[in-house]
């Protein structure tokens, strides 16, 4: 806070931002960073160097990647605007010759759609400020990305729909846990749970154990906790408050046996009926089949999506739909 003081006092009419690195789902890095959550509420800008890859063994680039990075900075400050100041939308492989313009074009889509308010290319480090290879020799994917860029600002009104909509489902983001035992479990299991959920249909937030105790709890239909091994007791309490009084609940199996110092808790996390168990090793596929049980329970309604002649969601298809101000918006993305 008085690094943030003194350069309001030097440059008052500049907006400030700290531009984070994008290892938040990595562990052991949050036992050495700062308390994010804590820096995103004292700048008026959130700022991120972000990667995405256009390589993965399942999607047609690299997912979640950015769209969680994103999720979980807007999620920390709605109220802030998220700038990537450098993009490296090339980190690792070239897309094929036939898909790098849609590539850039979908990345810079699927960005906007999970809260990036503004993004710049890494134009590299070299001292002379030449830009990577890539962005030299691949320039359909410079227009893919500058046709993407132009097409969001003038669908403006509908992007602002999507990311100042309320979520539905939050998943409980525990920097207990992330910090326990180095965070391997909770962080695997966030980013399935992430990968599950954003597929469904409604839209993911990320819900601090803060934000659990000052009463966000209230505004969200579905509370998704993932691999979870501590939180703290005032989140504890109300997270338990939340279960018992019917809240709708998707959970994994492992019980929260310690708290914020790590000690043991003798209590344990209540079920009730609307509560849907994610068992043995929790995947995006069963976070996503947990939704439509609860669907099933009449307490939730069905969001738009594309589904099978079978009547179940696509998987790696991304669908979002939103109402706002008598117009209804649907985005899909077909992520494989």
């Amino acid at each position: 806070s008085d690094l943030v003081e003194w350069g309001r006092d030097r440059a008052p009419d500049v907006p400030l931002q700290v531009r984070l690195r994008d290892d938040f789902f990595e562990p052991l890095a949050i036992r050495s960073a700062a308390d994010y959550e804590a820096l995103t509420r004292l700048l008026p800008i959130t700022g991120i160097a972000a990667h995405r890859t256009p390589d993965d063994p399942v999607y047609a680039f690299g997912y979640p990647q950015q769209s969680i990075i994103y999720t979980l900075l807007r999620s920390f400050a709605p109220d802030k605007p998220v700038f990537n100041s450098a993009d490296r939308l090339f980190d690792g492989a070239e897309p094929s010759d036939r898909c790098a313009f849609a590539y850039a074009y979908t990345a810079l889509w699927e960005a906007a759609m999970s809260g990036l308010n503004a993004s710049a290319l890494d134009w590299g480090d070299d001292a002379a400020g030449s830009p990577p290879e890539a962005l030299l020799t691949r320039p359909d994917f410079l227009e893919g990305y500058a046709t993407a860029a132009l097409d969001v600002n003038r669908l403006a009104e509908a992007v602002t729909a999507f990311q100042q909509a309320p979520a539905s489902v939050a998943i409980l983001w525990s920097t207990s846990s992330a910090i326990y035992e180095g965070g391997t479990a909770h962080l695997t299991s966030l980013e399935r749970a992430f990968e599950g959920c954003s597929g469904a249909g409604w839209k993911v937030r990320f819900i601090t154990e803060a934000q659990c105790v000052t009463g966000d709890l209230a505004r969200i239909r579905v509370l998704v906790i993932p691999d979870t091994l501590a939180v703290s007791d005032e989140a504890f309490e109300a997270l338990d408050a939340y279960v018992q009084g019917g809240g709708l609940v998707i959970r994994s199996t492992t019980p929260m046996l310690r708290n914020a110092w790590g000690h043991p808790r003798r209590d344990t996390l209540g079920t009730t009926k609307f509560t849907v168990l994610v068992e043995d090793e929790d995947t995006p596929t069963q976070y996503l089949h947990a939704l439509d049980a609860i669907v099933a329970t009449g307490k939730l309604s069905p969001a738009p999506r594309p589904i099978n002649r079978f009547g179940y969601p696509l998987e790696g298809v991304k669908a979002l739909f939103v109402e706002a101000e008598g117009c209804s918006y649907l985005y899909i993305v077909n992520l494989r």
